[in-house]
């Protein structure tokens, strides 16, 4: 992408790697799988489907014995405060380009970037009578960034614009790639009263994450002197290539870190607990997921900004900001002059800390409604989520679904989906916003899963601790 902004700085230095390429590597990285959206509102409505069991351990399908889960996929993205469409504009050649100065219109005071990414490779689960056992693994990709408004002002605009000021700069980042190894145990402690929970081993692929964040910029009025006030921290194992200040690369190949990431010495546990009861017609659930983290200890590096830097006789600051063609930032200079401390040190990162509490109703022998509240907790930041549903189990071979969700601040989240079942092969499709593939362009968020089930059945126990007719395993 080219900034529609930049082709109007004559006479600067044209060096590739200026500071403004680090917001923009950082706007490229976090939106590496637009079209698609770490919350599901949908599928917790599902929880008669083996999927389901990733976000309640306590989920298992009611008439089945054994399931095998083949590869599926997950993801969720969101944006804050500007759509693809408020940001790209034609180009002279037909290729759309990112327009720096519709971005910073539509910015907040505090802006966020998020992508949850999911592939899942293979998992099993068997019930005997009161137990349910499951085993998995697959692959999870986080995105995550806040940034101020500040920041894209700085870089695309300069800092003509704040003389006098102290302007506050610093971004909030993490990106993390890892293995997640699943081993979970349920069991029926009544005939209505499901608890579950999951030990998972993690083995970390790749982190760039900020621990601290305090950056702040005060151009003198009267000198034009810079203040560089600092107290920043980035590490990072395996996904980051540095050189230098400005150059720099960071390097997310999702293909290679999934095969090359799955044994390292990045090592972590989380744990899952869930609950799940029915009473008559009436159903409750609650889990909380994500408990744990991930120590680095693989090629650690840590970048450290800190203290108080002055940067007297710039000679070229006065006619930089008198030049009218010249809208660049003085930042730039700073890769000459102000280069980071590094060390080697190994760090720790949390994984986003979630938690799902649903109840619902069985109206009849086809339709269920229900609702669903969802918290998650990330870098000292809350996230909310909650959503109203209906289902429908049409025939033996189609359940259906629909949800309306409030979630990442927006309000117009149809969702959708369905659990297709041909002999023991069973497909689900889900999506918490159909309408964002008809309309990528003006989304801010968009969420999608696939996934591919075998199950196998067993006839239906009478009492909760019996099974019966063993000789009808593989009957559905």
């Amino acid at each position: 992408m080219q900034n529609s902004a930049s082709r109007t700085r004559a006479g600067q230095n044209n060096n590739p790697m200026q500071f403004k390429h680090i917001i923009l590597s950082l706007f490229s990285v976090c939106l590496i799988f637009p079209l698609f959206a770490q919350q599901e509102m949908g599928l917790y409505f599902m929880n008669d489907s083996w999927q389901s069991n990733k976000l309640n351990p306590a989920f298992f399908p009611q008439d089945k014995k054994l399931i095998i889960g083949l590869p599926g996929i997950h993801s969720n993205a969101f944006i804050s405060n500007f759509t693809p469409n408020d940001i790209l504009e034609k180009g002279d050649d037909g290729r759309n380009i990112l327009n720096a100065n519709r971005i910073i219109d539509q910015l907040e005071e505090v802006n966020t970037l998020r992508e949850n990414y999911a592939i899942e490779t293979i998992s099993i689960g068997y019930k005997t009578g009161a137990l349910q056992i499951s085993l998995s693994h697959g692959f999870n990709f986080n995105g995550y960034t806040t940034y101020p408004k500040t920041l894209p002002e700085l870089v695309w605009e300069g800092n003509s614009q704040f003389i006098g000021q102290d302007v506050a700069f610093g971004p909030s980042l993490e990106l993390s790639g890892y293995h997640e190894i699943a081993l979970g145990l349920g069991y029926n402690i009544s005939p209505n009263v499901t608890i579950a929970g999951k030990i998972k081993y993690l083995s970390g692929a790749g982190n760039i994450s900020t621990e601290r964040e305090a950056l702040s910029l005060f151009t003198d009025p009267d000198s034009y002197e810079l203040n560089l006030n600092s107290d920043f921290l980035l590490n990072s194992s395996g996904f980051l290539d540095y050189s230098g200040l400005l150059d720099f690369q960071v390097d997310v190949d999702l293909p290679g870190i999934i095969t090359d990431g799955f044994f390292s010495s990045n090592t972590g546990l989380a744990f899952d607990l869930g609950f799940h009861a029915k009473f008559d017609k009436l159903e409750l659930s609650a889990s909380v997921l994500d408990i744990g983290q991930i120590d680095w200890k693989e090629n650690p590096e840590n970048y450290s900004l800190t203290g108080t830097r002055s940067f007297p006789g710039l000679d070229a600051l006065q006619s930089l900001l008198e030049d009218s063609t010249s809208i660049g930032s003085v930042l730039d200079t700073l890769e000459s002059i102000y280069e980071p401390e590094t060390t080697l040190n190994e760090y720790t990162t949390k994984l986003p800390l979630r938690a799902y509490f649903g109840l619902g109703y069985q109206l009849n022998e086809t339709w269920k409604v229900g609702g669903t509240f969802y918290f998650e907790n990330y870098r000292d930041e809350t996230f909310i989520a909650a959503a109203l549903g209906l289902q429908g189990k049409l025939a033996d071979w189609l359940t259906v679904g629909a949800n309306y969700s409030y979630r990442n601040e927006t309000y117009d989240n149809l969702g959708i989906n369905a659990l297709l079942s041909f002999g023991p092969a069973q497909v689900l499709l889900a999506t918490d916003n159909v309408l964002a593939p008809l309309q990528l362009g003006n989304s801010y968020s968009a969420n999608a899963r696939i996934g591919l089930n075998l199950a196998f059945g067993a006839a239906k126990a009478q009492h909760w601790d019996e099974v019966e007719q063993t000789d009808d395993f593989f009957n559905n």
